[in-house]
């Protein structure tokens, strides 16, 4: 249960972040190139990859 509600966290925090920086704000356009390109990479291609870090990082 513990595991399906940290996959779930997990999982739901990055689609929210990943949503965010596809919406394109016209108020902050200069931020939009810099964000899209770092976390976006960082949430779609390592989303477990974070969880094993935090882990084994003491």
């Amino acid at each position: 249960m513990a595991v399906f509600f940290l996959l779930f966290f997990f999982f739901s925090s990055r689609v929210v972040l990943f949503f965010f920086s596809l919406t394109p704000n016209k108020e902050a356009q200069p931020l939009t190139a810099a964000p899209f390109e770092k976390p976006v990479r960082k949430l779609t291609f390592s989303p477990f990859f974070l969880v094993q870090e935090q882990d084994l990082e003491p």
